[in-house]
């Protein structure tokens, strides 16, 4: 936290961002954010497309429409 330096997020990446939100440490909510949308899949688009909505995450939202838009 005080480093800045952020581990993997990778199986946690929705807790993190809920936790980074919640204590406003933006280079973890940005870690998270690219961990989600790196991960993106069909049996997990639209859950990520409501957290984008839930936190306000503008890139994760803008990659789950065009992904659901692909399918």
């Amino acid at each position: 936290v005080y480093t800045c330096e952020v581990p993997e997020v990778n199986g946690m990446a929705e807790e993190l961002l809920y936790a980074a939100r919640k204590y406003d440490l933006p280079v973890l909510a940005n870690r998270c954010e690219q961990a989600l949308i790196a991960s993106l899949g069909v049996e997990n688009a639209h859950r990520r497309s409501a957290i984008a909505d839930f936190f306000g995450c503008r890139a994760l939202a803008n990659a789950a429409v065009a992904f659901l838009a692909e399918r």
